[in-house]
């Protein structure tokens, strides 16, 4: 009986250290402590997320060609979780973000590959943000994906889009792509 529980101990040991290898774990600045991670293979989500809860699955089942048990993944998620309140927390943004030390922009395109615009006063790109940078976007369920934009057009088109900019507002800061 010791042996079986220090097995499963030491199964859920290997779990953790799998799961603090494939994310970056942070506390959100709301009011209720909520913990997130965001993957190294892209996005942020909620610990306690079936997301997460999946990815968790996964990892124990590509290392071990089994399934981990649904005791030893909560017990997983619920030290990352505790794990994540001790890092430094980071404001949570749906679709749009600024970044006051950058003074950039930040437009989430919720793809799958986790892409946004970066717009500064020197034009704009598209990348993907790596999990240690402080913007973190999160996705409700629902959110489609936005087309990217293409070299050439007018910005002010395409940004027109998600500012709520009546047709005769002015818009002449906004830009060219």
């Amino acid at each position: 009986e010791c042996q079986v529980s220090k097995k499963k101990n030491e199964e859920v040991r290997e779990l953790l250290n799998l799961a603090l290898l494939g994310g970056k774990y942070w506390p959100g600045t709301g009011t209720e402590p909520t913990s997130y991670v965001s993957l190294l293979d892209g996005g942020n989500h909620e610990v306690s997320s079936p997301t997460v809860t999946n990815w968790l699955f996964g990892l124990y089942h590509d290392k071990h060609g089994e399934a981990a048990s649904s005791a030893d993944v909560g017990k997983v998620q619920r030290q990352l979780e505790a794990l994540a309140q001790k890092a430094k927390p980071h404001p949570t943004h749906y679709r749009v973000a600024y970044d006051p030390k950058t003074n950039a922009i930040y437009l989430d395109l919720a793809n799958d590959d986790w892409e946004v615009v970066e717009v500064t006063a020197e034009g704009w790109e598209v990348k993907r943000l790596a999990p240690e940078h402080p913007i973190k976007f999160l996705r409700k369920k629902g959110m489609l994906p936005l087309a990217q934009p293409k070299k050439g057009e007018q910005l002010a088109e395409y940004l027109r889009l998600f500012m709520n900019l009546a047709p005769d507002e002015d818009d002449s800061n906004l830009g060219e792509v």
